[in-house]
């Protein structure tokens, strides 16, 4: 007697189940690949101090694009400068008028390819006066 072998039915994947899998791995790729989008440089401002009764603020940007736009504004939205600029490797102070300003906060928004890049300085002054006295016996 010969001995057959057997083998185990073979499974067939329902067309649909295939398509929505192939629809699913396709679907987390592109996610990942919109993930891996480089931003562009983050321009760097600090405050450098108070000068001649101005606010000193030092801007230092390494742009990507071939220009880029630079606004400087208050907090109720008034324009206090800006500019376009057609530099790669842009460093420049800027000073605002403290008696003029007060307390207030300072938007820096930088424009370059469509992207906008915003930075916020919150301003706030105060004033306190020493006396000093010396008394000597004689």
């Amino acid at each position: 007697m010969k001995k057959q072998m057997t083998t185990s039915k073979s499974r067939t994947i329902p067309f649909r189940l295939l398509l929505a899998g192939l629809l699913f791995i396709g679907s987390t790729s592109l996610v990942q690949a919109q993930e891996n989008v480089v931003p562009a440089s983050a321009p760097n401002v600090k405050y450098v101090g108070i000068v001649d009764a101005r606010y000193v603020f030092q801007v230092d940007f390494q742009n990507d694009a071939p220009e880029f736009t630079l606004e400087i504004k208050d907090q109720q939205g008034y324009q206090l400068f800006v500019d376009r600029f057609n530099t790669k490797k842009f460093r420049k102070q800027f000073a605002i008028e403290k008696g003029d300003f007060g307390d207030n906060a300072i938007t820096f928004t930088f424009v370059s390819k469509g992207i906008i890049q915003k930075q916020v300085f919150d301003i706030s002054t105060f004033s306190r006066v020493v006396e000093e006295v010396s008394v000597v016996k004689l």
